[in-house]
């Protein structure tokens, strides 16, 4: 936060001067339109944009592509709800047909056609602020699926197997939560200050919890892949698995349900449930296991431990955070 002088213009009229970084971030010119927006004792500005303006522009260069396309991804990856393409001769065939194949990879854009010279790509998935939490519960969910048919190869061969868990992955790529989303949401929330930093700290959090379950995911279906079959293990082992998969889940529900429901509460169960399920690991891992998949996935999820345990300090800012005021 900082001060600024009001001045008087005229004989009646009163300014201030708007920060710079400011005006340059969100590309205010003179002669610009602002909201003005009262709340009690606050004003705050809110920039107009119409629903004609294109945010970022990438100058195709028909004979260097490759640079274009990079650049174009990185755009989407940002979370830019309007890109336009031009190039400065008519767009090839060949070209649009290699842009389109960028904008098929993510299904949260379409491209239109303007002109010969012209595209335009749209994100046409703008998620809002209260659908992350249902985001992270499908996450979840999916996780929960696979961890059902690991157990159930843990008793008998599972056929396909693999084929089963990398169509899992497959929706987890494709429901992920992912930085254009983030940013998206983030813009939207500008305004208050307090409130921005909140919504800031939900979403990055939701974010990295969402960004863990994926990798735990994908980690686990390289560890069946590439190791021993499932089913080739003692009782007492598969005993373990199950418990300390279950212990898991139930930590990652109380997580969300935390983070959800603002609740600190939860949050101070899912670190003690953390901690008890990092002795037990402890205590599984010092015994000899000899299928080697169930280790490296009990690893797996003894890493992942730490890496929930320390997003826990964030969730618990972001609860806590509710209670700041402004001072004004």
């Amino acid at each position: 936060m900082e001060i600024r002088k009001v001045q008087k213009l005229g004989t009646s009229s009163l300014i201030v001067t708007l920060p710079k970084t400011w005006v340059n971030r969100l590309g205010i010119k003179p002669g610009d339109s602002v909201y003005l927006v009262e709340k009690e004792r606050e004003l705050r500005i809110v920039p107009f944009h119409s629903e004609g303006e294109f945010t970022v522009v990438i100058a195709l260069e028909q004979d260097n592509l490759q640079d274009s396309l990079k650049l174009l991804r990185c755009a989407m990856q940002m979370g830019f709800s309007n890109i336009r393409i031009k190039s400065k001769s008519p767009i090839s065939t060949e070209v649009e047909e290699a842009v389109r194949s960028v904008i098929l990879s993510d299904r949260d854009f379409e491209l239109n056609k303007v002109d010969p010279f012209t595209f335009d790509v749209v994100l046409v998935n703008k998620l809002s602020y209260e659908d992350v939490g249902a985001m992270i519960r499908e996450a979840i969910s999916l996780l929960e699926k696979s961890f059902s048919i690991i157990l159930e190869a843990v008793e008998s061969p599972v056929p396909d197997l693999v084929d089963k868990l990398e169509k899992i992955q497959e929706l987890f790529e494709q429901r992920r939560l992912t930085r254009k989303h983030i940013s998206r949401i983030i813009e939207g929330s500008r305004g208050d200050l307090i409130e921005e930093r909140r919504v800031c700290t939900f979403i990055s959090t939701s974010y990295n919890v969402c960004l863990g379950l994926n990798s735990i995911h994908r980690a686990l279906v390289e560890v069946v892949k590439r190791t021993d079959p499932l089913n080739l293990v003692s009782t007492e082992d598969a005993e373990s698995v199950r418990n300390v998969l279950s212990m898991f889940l139930n930590i990652t529900w109380e997580i969300i349900g935390g983070l959800t429901n603002e609740s600190i509460k939860r949050i101070e169960s899912a670190r003690g449930m953390i901690n008890t399920l990092m002795k037990q690991l402890e205590e599984v891992l010092s015994k000899e296991m000899k299928n080697r998949s169930l280790r490296d996935a009990l690893l797996l999820i003894s890493n992942s431990l730490h890496y929930f345990d320390m997003l826990l300090n964030d969730i618990y800012c972001y609860i806590e955070s509710k209670k700041l005021e402004l001072l004004v």
